[in-house]
């Protein structure tokens, strides 16, 4: 039997294999690269090309004829046309011709005879001017004969001896080939690049419907990858019509500084857009008097190219300089990258100005063409590193914010236990207390701590919406029981101010309506409440009106002014932003979490409306909401503002459900909370047990039948939630199907999805409001209670 390998072998052979089987890769790709450069092999097609190295003769107009070879330059002064001899070889294959290059008319002649006549073209675009590979086709006859090439004295032309070639026009093709393979690869690998760059680019743009400063970039990439194969002498075995190639190729040109431009302009974040905007102004003017020149016969491009050039040279002082300025002067070191890239692109572009003036040069455009790579491979860096950035910077938001939801969850019941306490055993006190003066003490009690709870609910508030978790719930509501309950609410603040309180309710109101009557009433009272908290004496107005969109909606229109201290001109910009307290000199004394306007702000977008202020700082403010609501009664509600408003500060034991024969257990750690709700529950009238632990509750639920479990979550040893699921597994259980309530103080954001996921029946926030404690009961036990009370 085979003794198996260990895993550490095992992976050491794996490694050698690997490395074994990229060396062969490597050598093969090595031995191919050598192989077409330097090993020589009879080709399948006849193609022969050579250097036609010849001893030309030219007669200046002093009648003094003098000699000349490939590259060497000649004075053309005084003369209408230059006219160049040479001798033919001895020797001359069939099908042989006479490759000259040349950018002007040209004739040519062997002994007399017109062989080629090459004239520029004209076209409704104006004239050609670009240089053309000319041939001139040659016999077996015409073997040491004398060429003659006739061309015209052009003031632009430096004049020297071109390079010309003798071969077959397969050749002549491959020799192209060859002599331009560096820029071909350059300039074909950018095309590739670019093209790919640019797509992508392009959908991220489109998904995430934003600025994207790397396409700027690839797309001039992309379009000086063109503009150097157009440029380059090999541009007639790829493109078709060598006058139109021309003309597009200078076009190019004049447009390649843009996106350029434009990619500085956006990496930067615009900081220097003026300067951007001037000189894009200045390649648009420089583009359409060109091309207007151009095709009016008035200048060729030839001509005027230097301006061209000239406005690219800016351009690339412009990007260059930026970068370097907001890197080293104002300290924006994010672009590093980008900065080095642009550096080798400038370093290259000045080589190539060299490689250009040099007396012979080929692949012109190569070191362009690599700066043009290096750079969009730094910019792609940059991109790279700059999204991995942001993915990291990401993702530690995404755990500070399950830190802070975590924080707040436990400052919520952290904070809520003991009002739940106190508020409860306030509540106790206000109906089993008669003494007047406990009751004012109890009552100061009720007040302070509702101020409390409103300050933890705002916090909490933002936190859901925060976390796109605030929802918009609608359901028909009466207009006129929500503003009555508002009324009744401001006005006793109002009146304990000794502010005046107006109302303004328009009758024409429709009494019923479909919108999320509490986000609503939330965003009325915070408005109210603000106008009362920062207005000294004066007056707070209430108005509600209407604007009818149709039939069937209308623009709720909630207008809340004041004469109070006003806003700053200067502080108008932090109005909704959340912490913010605004005038803290006239304000610090003032309570609250500066978080009221921010909630609404978002809660008024939520609900699909508007929020406008204005006001005069030391003379007051106006808010005006408008709201999108459906009317499903349109009966106007009539003048509400003669009805008299009913005291609905207190709670109305009307309400309450009775709960005679109903037996419920609360399991909770704090003795405190026991105390509470067996008080408020024995108001109530139900049968009560109470216990301090999971481990109890699962003795207790083998022993008694329940009609309703209030179950607390955050308990020690075993909280609610593996209380629960461990009670589905208690034999003897004979509380299978008694609804489960979550009683707890984590009022996050997601908490009562979270508690029905887990399998609780429902979800009852701490502090208990007793008409909550028996709106919920009653809601799982309508059945069982009627039984019961008969």
């Amino acid at each position: 039997m085979e003794r198996p390998d260990t895993p550490v072998k095992t992976e050491k052979t794996d490694i050698v294999i690997k490395i074994c089987i990229s060396a062969c890769l490597l050598l093969t790709l090595v031995l191919y690269i050598y192989g077409q450069f330097f090993v020589h092999n009879p080709s399948l097609y006849a193609n022969k090309c050579e250097l036609y190295d010849a001893v030309w003769s030219y007669t200046d107009p002093s009648g003094a004829t003098k000699q000349y070879r490939v590259n060497e330059r000649f004075d053309k002064k005084g003369v209408t046309d230059v006219v160049l001899k040479t001798q033919l070889p001895d020797s001359i294959d069939d099908g042989s011709c006479l490759f000259i290059l040349t950018g002007k008319d040209l004739d040519a002649y062997v002994d007399g005879e017109l062989r080629n006549s090459y004239r520029l073209s004209y076209s409704p675009f104006g004239r050609n001017v670009k240089g053309q590979w000319i041939s001139i086709t040659l016999r077996k006859s015409d073997e040491g004969k004398t060429l003659t090439v006739v061309r015209p004295n052009y003031w632009l032309d430096d004049f020297y001896i071109t390079e010309t070639y003798i071969g077959n026009r397969l050749g002549f093709a491959v020799h192209l080939m060859g002599d331009n393979l560096f820029i071909l690869f350059l300039g074909f690998s950018l095309i590739i690049f670019g093209m790919v760059t640019t797509v992508i680019c392009l959908a991220y743009r489109i998904k995430r419907r934003r600025d994207f400063p790397l396409w700027y970039l690839s797309l001039g990439v992309f379009a000086g990858a063109i503009w150097l194969l157009l440029d380059s002498y090999t541009y007639p075995l790829f493109f078709r019509n060598y006058f139109i190639d021309g003309i597009t190729a200078f076009l190019v040109i004049m447009l390649l500084p843009f996106p350029f431009a434009a990619y500085i302009n956006s990496l930067l974040d615009k900081r220097y857009r003026k300067i951007y905007y001037t000189l894009s102004f200045l390649i648009i003017a420089n583009f359409t008097i060109q091309s207007i020149l151009n095709f009016t016969d008035i200048a060729d491009f030839n001509t005027t190219m230097p301006i061209s050039n000239t406005i690219m040279g800016i351009v690339a002082v412009y990007c260059f300089s930026v970068l370097i300025y907001d890197r080293f002067k104002m300290g924006h070191r994010e672009n590093t990258l980008v900065t080095i890239g642009f550096t080798l692109f400038a370093l290259l572009a000045i080589i190539e100005i060299i490689h250009l003036n040099l007396p012979v040069h080929t692949n012109d455009g190569a070191f362009i063409a690599a700066g043009l790579l290096l750079l969009l491979i730094f910019a792609i860096s940059h991109e790279i590193v700059r999204i991995s950035e942001l993915r990291a910077e990401t993702l530690e938001a995404q755990k500070a914010n399950q830190a802070k939801t975590t924080f707040l969850a436990n400052m919520s019941h952290e904070i809520r236990t003991p009002i739940n306490a106190i508020l409860g055993m306030d509540e106790l006190i206000l109906r089993e207390d008669t003494d007047p003066k406990v009751r004012e003490y109890a009552s100061n009690i009720k007040s302070a701590g509702t101020a409390l709870l409103e300050i933890i609910s705002d916090v909490l508030d933002f936190s859901k919406i925060e976390q796109g978790k605030m929802e918009i719930v609608e359901s028909e509501y009466d207009i006129k029981t929500l503003i009555n309950s508002i009324i009744t609410m401001i006005e006793v603040r109002a009146d304990e101010k000794g502010l005046s309180f107006i109302k303004d309710i328009s009758s024409e109101l429709p009494s019923k309506l479909v919108g999320d009557e509490k986000r609503l009433r939330e965003v009325m009272i915070n408005l109210l409440g603000n106008a009362v908290k920062y207005t000294p004496k004066g007056s707070v107005t209430f108005s509600v009106s209407r604007e009818s969109t149709d039939e069937q909606h209308i623009i709720l229109i909630i207008s809340v002014k004041d004469t109070g201290i006003g806003i700053k001109e200067s502080d108008r910009s932090k109005l909704f932003m959340q912490f913010e307290r605004l005038d803290h000199a006239r304000t610090q004394s003032i309570e609250g979490t500066g978080l009221g306007l921010a909630i609404s702000a978002n809660l008024i977008r939520l609900m699909g409306g508007t929020i406008d202020c204005s006001s005069t700082y030391g003379e007051g403010t106006e808010f005006i909401v408008r709201i999108p609501q459906t009317v499903t009664d349109s009966a106007p509600i009539g003048n509400i503002n003669s009805q008299k408003i009913s005291d609905q500060s207190g709670s109305s034991d009307e309400a309450l459900s009775d709960l005679s024969g109903v037996s419920v257990l609360v399991v909770d750690d704090s003795t405190m909370n026991i105390k509470v709700a067996s008080g408020l529950l024995g108001i109530l009238k139900a049968d009560v047990t109470a216990c301090k632990s999971g481990a109890e509750m699962l003795d207790i639920i083998r022993q008694k039948k329940f009609d309703i479990i209030l179950l607390d979550h955050m308990m020690p040893v075993m909280d609610g939630i593996e209380t629960l699921e461990r009670s589905r597994f208690v034999e003897n259980n004979l509380n299978t199907d008694t609804p489960y309530i979550a009683l707890t103080a984590n009022a996050i954001a997601g908490a009562r999805e979270m508690y029905l996921e887990k399998g609780f029946t429902d979800y009852l926030s701490k502090p208990m409001k007793i008409e909550e404690l028996s709106a919920v009961i009653s809601s799982h036990l309508g059945a069982c209670l009627s039984s019961t009370r008969e």
